[in-house]
């Protein structure tokens, strides 16, 4: 599956060759609930690597720290775990994926940071469902001007990210 991901700090976009979806990225700290609220459809509990925590939805309103990292690098824990939440999401057993990252801080050592904690095989838990899958491949795409333009770019051209034979045609501009 190729997916194109912009794990940004108010939503997550995700481009497939299916359409583009978002959910909400905040995450924040894990603690047992004794009354379970729901607060929309993107309310996600999550565990990855011993780490417990609630995302989307249910972070904003049951988290007492929420963290939006910000930043000018997406070469950090909250990126990865929101890329991950992603692929789980709307991902497959094996992708192929496209990220963003910020202009200021595109260059090859920020970029080989970001491919580095993203390719590989990952199990994460979100709301119950474990999941093991492996992304085989990541781009690091500029980030645009317009929020999630690269995900955007990559949902638009996501058949040449990675197949250097295809061909636009004038109807795929």
């Amino acid at each position: 599956m190729i997916l194109g991901i912009d794990s940004g700090s108010s939503a997550v976009k995700v481009a497939t060759e299916k359409g583009v979806s978002s959910f909400p990225s905040c995450l924040g700290e894990w603690r047992q609930r004794n009354l379970s609220s729901t607060f929309g459809k993107d309310d996600m509990e999550f565990e990855y690597q011993g780490e417990k925590g609630f995302a989307g939805t249910l972070a904003k309103y049951e988290s007492e720290f929420l963290r939006q990292m910000m930043g000018s690098t997406k070469a950090h824990e909250d990126a990865k775990i929101r890329t991950l939440i992603a692929v789980h999401r709307y991902g497959a057993a094996q992708n192929e994926i496209v990220v963003g990252q910020p202009i200021i801080q595109h260059n090859d050592h920020e970029k080989q940071k970001i491919k580095g904690m993203l390719r590989g095989q990952h199990t994460i838990t979100v709301n119950g469902v474990t999941k093991t899958f492996t992304i085989n491949r990541v781009e690091v795409a500029v980030e645009v001007a317009a929020e999630g333009g690269a995900v955007y770019w990559v949902g638009f051209k996501y058949k040449s990210a990675f197949n250097p034979n295809y061909r636009h045609r004038k109807r795929d501009r």
